[in-house]
């Protein structure tokens, strides 16, 4: 299963959906074929945007249009670069409407998260995601319980 998007990941896709689409490109250009409906509990400035259903979903544009990376089209609106920089600087200056809607998609996408790991623990066992990570920073083994009740597992979570 794909890992679930932070806060942050979830405000990136949002700022970077707001961008393209002031500049006629992303959804507003390709819309999906369904639509989020979620639009009441939407941050009053990401209310306009044009969004997929599941877009808050980790790995949900693999579903859809960016399966075929051979089939790709640069946006040509700003480089990634320059996206990055300028959604880091938005975060960091973000009000705090914002940041607790990016903390509930962020948790919704960790509990599909979790149903899809329970499923292919169910399907393949625990040996298939028992192997130990480690922190990239000091080294230090960490352990996730799953929402299996039966006993915890080392899980595939860096952070």
């Amino acid at each position: 299963p794909s890992r679930p998007f932070t806060p942050y990941n979830v405000f990136f896709q949002l700022e970077r959906e707001r961008i393209l689409q002031e500049h006629g490109e992303g959804y507003a250009a390709n819309p999906p074929k369904t639509k989020d409906d979620n639009l009441s509990v939407r941050p009053p400035s990401y209310r306009n945007l044009i969004l997929a259903k599941n877009w808050y979903n980790a790995g949900s544009k693999k579903n859809g249009r960016l399966l075929d990376k051979t089939k790709r089209r640069a946006h040509g609106v700003v480089t990634f670069v320059e996206l990055s920089k300028q959604i880091s600087e938005n975060w960091a200056a973000v009000d705090e409407q914002v940041k607790e809607y990016c903390t509930l998609m962020s948790h919704e996408d960790t509990k599909r998260y979790r149903i899809e790991m329970d499923v292919f623990i169910d399907k393949y066992g625990y040996d298939s995601v028992k192997r130990t990570y480690k922190k990239r920073r000091n080294n230090v083994e960490f352990e996730v319980k799953s929402c299996v009740s039966e006993k915890s597992v080392k899980r595939t979570d860096q952070l």
